[in-house]
């Protein structure tokens, strides 16, 4: 790019650069800050506009305490503060009649994202006001291109004005981050003005505007923020420049600009180059960032389907190339267009698909293709639109789909793609942040604090029992309840068989009965137990989306007498279960929860059990949530507080990608059958993704995770709900929300971690660096405990009840090592029974898929343990 070489036109070039170098803030700095600066060119006429302006077209100077432009058309003066993703400009005009009068408006105000282009021009946004005699004064929102002189085209936003001649007519431009409009004022007026994807600027410099009259200009504020704005490029292949001269560089295949339209040409002689890429060479992807392209879906051939669409995460070397594409296609068979989101290495698919679907598109339709990435690499959304070719609408398309942490693509460039040539492209855009494309740095979660003197985790009472010996070939939860004096362990044999066990305290001597139910490779297929008043036994689990399995016996303690029961309430809806659970209210009644349906469409029951006719029936008469079709609540609790009242924490999930979580949600009761949120309004059931209490709106993607929402209580017995989350770096932190007062939640980060762990994946997670073991706790001093793990590591966070600031990050007491520690790859899994512990070793989860080979079954033993 050749700069401008008029006065003051070096200060914009150093700024600018350096904001194009910006990065995120520094480890701990989670915000963002605001540069404000003004000017009323209130100095005597003749001053020195000040180092801090430019004038890049046109000639200015300071007159009657306001700033008048002569000279070339089209004129700007811009500040060196280099524009943010976020930014507020204003200034005032006073509304002058032209001398000569040549019908000519006299337009002038604001000028916003100028960014210096070639031979003394400028692009740029013009919030500008004029006035012609005789007529009502107007305002107009243009683009300006290269310092032409506005069109009907480029007109974004107008209005009219009621001022006359000689009325000073206050304007203002916002611009919000990731902003697809821009908020204009004029004379207190507020409007917002949609941005064309084509026509948005982003960065470069804000300042003053006027076409070629003489009209005052005065009171210039601006406030912009330090986050750097997105880095552009944008191309609608009008007129004669060859690709080359535009700043775009082949990949893959010859392509050329064809009635303005970037064409792939296709290879007639080997070796017959198929997946054909090209990208401009000037911007490079970081993890944040948004891909467009309007294609035309190729016409249906009978033997195969051409595709076109944008190439991402694109590295080029020689005639190698790597990269995602979005592409879509319809071959003559089909009776419905395609989409597909897959990973190309040389021309070749890598992998299966991450996206394989049909659409309603017919031949020829004109779509709108995008690939929005604001996860750092871990995921993105896609999105499709346009127009059939009889003007119907395509019914759009909006997915998502997250990557493979071991084969994810990072930065790169982003372009066009296509097959053998199928159609042309054009509207082609990009925009991209200063954030790290690297492959970001694990989550370094162990940051001790100060101290504090946690009571220890309990004594060892003698030696330990042996149970038998259970299956470790993966992690999965078995269960203990003591009662009495009679002990109950349900568990998977050596042979993976569904076992409950059954013993006399003081004894080492245990009763068995294997159950009619075989693990195989899911961590989600715990089993779980519990008793009723009348002392039978009931045991669930082995189940992912499986049809209900459920044992109850028969004599009261006698696990031999363990009978299959087949129907609990209703088999329509137990033949798609997950997460049983058992739990005891107050009064002693027996209640069975459960999901039925997959992940993303499921809905939640409860069920009642009555001991006297040993028979189950709804506790509700609709199902306690639902995601209706579109996602599934994942429920934490409910747990019983200190007033009496049952507290459920939701987290929604869109599919089953864990990173598809969303949006930590509430919901009480005091009877489990009547619910409200915190302002005490009733909550009608099914509780519904629109209608529970939402605690923070994190989006998908936005690293919330279920399992990792936490219910507990502060110091004066408020619930306080602990989660995990993204913050503005897209760290992963630690957040406390509790009730404002008004009705609604406030959010208090509690951590300062750096570093990223991508939540996503499918099936029972693999890795998960961090954990929230517990909810907060009262610690009786005006502190509160809450629980984590960092990896192996066991942390507590002390964190103030009042204002919820971080006192210490402690390690957690723990049990003795003989029940905590394992060896040769494997975890100790433990389930607690009162003063009773269950332990096991075994390997940990595999996202649910077999394993090669694994450990001999191990031995699987209860503790007592003292405080």
């Amino acid at each position: 790019m050749r700069w401008p070489t008029r006065a003051g036109a070096a200060v914009l070039t150093v700024a600018l650069l350096a904001t194009a170098g910006a990065q995120a803030p520094a480890a701990g700095a989670s915000e963002w800050t605001d540069r404000p600066f003004a000017d009323a060119f209130d100095r005597g006429a003749g001053s020195d506009l000040g180092s801090g302006w430019s004038e890049l077209r046109g000639d200015w100077a300071i007159s009657g305490g306001a700033v008048v432009a002569t000279g070339a058309t089209e004129r700007v003066l811009a500040h060196a503060e280099p524009l943010g993703a976020t930014f507020a400009v204003s200034a005032a005009v006073t509304l002058t009649r032209q001398t000569p009068d040549a019908g000519d408006r006299g337009w002038a105000g604001l000028a916003t994202n100028v960014t210096p282009v070639a031979d003394g021009k400028q692009s740029y946004y013009a919030l500008r006001v004029g006035k012609r005699p005789g007529e009502p004064a107007h305002w107009q929102l243009v683009r300006i291109h290269e310092s032409g002189q506005a069109t009907e085209e480029s007109v974004l936003g107008r209005g009219e004005v009621t001022a006359d001649f000689g009325t000073r007519v206050p304007l203002g431009l916002t611009s919000a981050r990731n902003s697809t409009t821009l908020e204009v004022s004029v004379a207190g007026a507020r409007t917002t003005v949609p941005l064309r994807q084509h026509d948005r600027l982003a960065g470069g410099f804000a300042g003053l505007y006027s076409q070629n009259g003489t009209t005052p200009i005065d009171d210039f504020t601006s406030t912009t923020t330090t986050e750097p704005a997105p880095w552009r490029f944008a191309d609608d292949f009008a007129g004669t420049a060859t690709l080359d001269a535009r700043g775009w560089t082949a990949a893959r295949g010859t392509w050329t600009v064809t009635a303005g339209r970037a064409t792939a040409i296709p290879e007639t002689t080997p070796p017959h180059t198929r997946d054909l890429v090209i990208y401009p060479r000037t911007v490079t992807l970081s993890g944040v960032f948004t891909v467009g392209a309007t294609v035309t879906l190729p016409a249906a051939d009978a033997k195969r389907r051409f595709w076109s669409g944008i190439a991402f995460n694109l590295t080029h070397s020689g005639t190698d190339a790597d990269h995602y594409v979005l592409r879509a296609g319809r071959q003559s068979t089909d009776t419905a267009a395609r989409y597909q989101l897959l990973r190309l290495t040389d021309g070749a698919v890598n992998g299966t698909p991450l996206l394989d679907r049909a659409f309603e598109a017919a031949p020829g339709s004109t779509l709108r293709l995008t690939v929005t990435a604001r996860h750092l690499g871990a995921a993105v959304e896609i999105g499709i639109a346009g127009r059939n070719p009889d003007g119907t609408a395509v019914p759009p398309v909006a997915d998502f789909a997250s990557f493979p942490a071991a084969a994810t693509l990072y930065g790169g460039k982003a372009g066009l793609y296509s097959f053998e040539g199928a159609t042309g492209l054009d509207d082609f855009v990009v925009e991209t942040t200063g954030r790290s494309a690297g492959v970001p740095p694990p989550l370094n979660c162990l940051a001790p604090k100060g101290t504090y003197p946690l009571p220890p985790a309990g004594t060892v009472q003698g030696e330990p029992v042996t149970v038998d010996r259970t299956w470790a070939g993966h992690s999965v939860e078995q269960s203990i309840i003591t009662s009495g004096d009679r002990q109950y362990v349900a568990y998977y044999d050596a042979n993976r068989r569904m076992t409950v066990a059954a013993r006399t305290l003081g004894s080492s001597t245990w009763t068995y009965q294997p159950l009619e139910s075989t693990l195989e490779w899911d961590s989600h297929n715990y089993v779980t137990m519990a008793l009723d008043p009348a002392g039978q036994l009931h045991v669930s689990g082995n189940m992912h989306a499986d049809p209900l399995e459920y044992f109850r016996t028969t004599t009261a303690g006698d696990v031999r007498t363990l009978v299959k029961v087949d129907e609990m309430v209703d088999t329509g809806r137990e033949r798609e279960v997950t997460y049983p659970r058992f739990r005891t209210t107050a009064d002693g009644t027996l209640l069975f929860s459960y999901r039925d349906g997959r992940s993303g469409e499921g809905v939640t029951h409860y069920n009642r059990y009555d001991p006297a006719t040993r028979t189950w029936t709804p506790l509700l008469s609709t199902a306690l949530t639902d995601g209706q079709g579109l996602r599934s609540a994942y429920e934490e609790g409910p747990v019983r507080g200190p007033d009496g009242y049952w507290y459920l924490t939701l987290v929604w999930r869109d599919t089953i990608d864990a990173a598809t979580s969303s949006r930590p949600s509430f919901m009480r009761s005091a009877d489990l059958v009547t619910w409200e949120d915190i302002a005490d309004q009733p909550i009608a059931l099914p509780a519904t993704y629109a209608s529970a209490d939402v605690i923070d709106p994190v989006p998908i993607f936005g690293g919330v995770l279920n399992g990792n929402v936490k219910t507990g209580w502060d110091a004066a017995g408020q619930v306080l709900i602990t989660y995990s989350k993204y913050d503005a770096n897209l760290v992963n932190q630690l957040y406390a929300a509790r009730p404002d007062g008004a009705g609604g939640w406030t959010s208090t980060k509690l951590t300062d971690w750096t570093g990223h762990w991508s939540v996503a994946g499918t099936g029972s997670l693999a890795d998960m660096p961090l954990r929230l073991l517990s909810g907060a706790t009262d610690l009786g001093d005006g502190t509160l405990r809450i629980d984590y793990a960092c990896r192996t590591a066991r942390r507590s966070l002390i964190v103030d009840s009042a204002d919820l600031h971080v006192v210490a990050d402690v390690a957690t007491p723990r049990l003795p090592a003989a029940i905590t520690g394992a060896s040769d790859g494997r975890m100790a899994n433990l389930a607690v029974s009162g003063g009773y512990v269950l332990r096991w070793e075994s390997l940990g989860a595999n996202n649910d898929r077999p394993r090669p080979e694994w450990p001999e079954p191990q031995p699987l033993q209860v503790w007592q343990i003292t405080p």
